[in-house]
């Protein structure tokens, strides 16, 4: 196990330096993205002199940096933008424009120890890709109106697949983390994954972890969001209640449902599987609604219009509210209340205001319609 550096006192003690050289003509000067000693995001100016550059800085703990050239878009797979992890070290790198992304980093054990976590799941991710090919080209046949059984089938397989595999990824690296409590690594990798994880099981791996990578900002990060996930509501807990209007202006809260089953549908018309899940959806609505279901729309829609646009095209008659793809990490949004990111998502509520089941995106077990069905029936005879 590679043990990192404990968060030393004297500023000297948290100094990195990085050197190297640069090939390209349109490289002027390089910008370095990071987080100092206070915790600050900083953008310094790199200058460039004949084709070489040095930089010293101090950081707080090790962490991953972006280091950038000829940028007109911060898009992440920028071929402009180098990323890549440092601690105190000092760390040289050879630069080629339009090849950052490429660059091969050496003096920085983090980042060494970053590429032997990488290679642990490399042959899972070389199976992903050819899946999300095959997921596009089916999905381009979608769009152009080749939507039949078949090729649904075929989706739902490939999804599938995809999930496996990535739930293998997701075990392997929460497993890294778990076994590595000394590594500033491990404290990214456990809140790359915190949605993924139950809010005492988020606790019990940043409890995990050693004290001096407690005092890294990833870490800090960590305990700020299961300290406010103590107000996220799971299964077996009261749904929280709030007050919205409809798509037709009427003023709804969740607790005049009380005495009815609700069904919280998490959706956005830009989101395809969101869509292919709405004729199940109807199909239930169809069979429960007259035995006490009510379904609430939740829309991810990046505004109000394509919100109205898609509730009439897709003809959903259900209640249906508004919070917006800009709006859905904000305190006091539904969605956060619910620790809801990935969608189609589902959250069943029973009579009483008890979230009793969780569904799909919703869902760490992966829930799915089909244990949905399960459920309404069984509750709704």
């Amino acid at each position: 196990m590679l043990m990192l550096h404990c968060v030393p006192s004297t500023e000297s003690k948290n100094e990195f330096t990085i050197s190297g050289s640069v090939k390209g003509a349109s490289t002027k000067q390089l910008i370095l993205y990071y987080k100092n000693k206070e915790n600050k995001s900083i953008a310094d100016t790199i200058p460039i002199n004949n084709g070489n550059f040095k930089f010293i800085g101090y950081l707080n703990n090790p962490q991953k940096v972006a280091l950038t050239g000829n940028v007109k878009e911060r898009i992440y797979d920028n071929q402009n933008i180098a990323r890549f992890y440092i601690g105190e070290d000092k760390v040289s790198l050879h630069l080629i424009e339009d090849e950052f992304n490429k660059v091969k980093v050496t003096g920085s054990d983090i980042q060494d120890e970053y590429i032997k976590y990488l290679k642990q799941t490399e042959s899972l991710y070389k199976r992903i890709y050819p899946i999300m090919l095959e997921k596009k080209s089916l999905m381009n046949q979608v769009y152009n109106g080749d939507d039949n059984a078949i090729i649904e089938n075929q989706l739902n397989d490939l999804n599938n697949k995809h999930f496996t595999l990535l739930d293998s990824i997701r075990t392997k690296n929460l497993r890294y983390a778990w076994n590595h409590p000394d590594s500033y690594l491990a404290a990214d990798v456990i809140l790359f994954y915190n949605t993924a994880l139950s809010k005492d099981s988020l606790k019990k791996y940043y409890t995990n972890l050693s004290e001096p990578v407690k005092t890294s900002f990833q870490a800090e990060a960590i305990k700020k969001i299961f300290s406010l996930n103590n107000n996220i509501a799971e299964v077996g807990e009261k749904a929280p209640n709030f007050y919205t209007k409809t798509s037709n202006g009427k003023e709804i809260s969740l607790t005049q449902f009380k005495g009815k089953y609700v069904l919280l549908d998490f959706w956005a018309g830009w989101c395809i599987p969101c869509l292919k899940k709405h004729s199940e959806l109807k199909e239930l609505y169809k069979t429960y609604h007259p035995k006490g279901l009510e379904i609430i729309g939740v829309s991810f829609d990046k505004d109000k219009k394509s919100w109205q646009d898609n509730i009439k095209k897709e003809e959903v008659n259900w209640y249906n509210v508004f919070v917006g793809l800009d709006n859905i990490k904000k305190d006091d949004a539904i969605s956060k209340k619910y620790n809801i990111q990935p969608i189609p998502a589902y959250i069943l509520i029973d009579k009483d205001g008890t979230i009793i089941g969780r569904y799909l995106n919703a869902d760490k077990d992966s829930k799915d319609m089909e244990d949905l069905e399960k459920s309404l029936k069984k509750l709704l005879k």
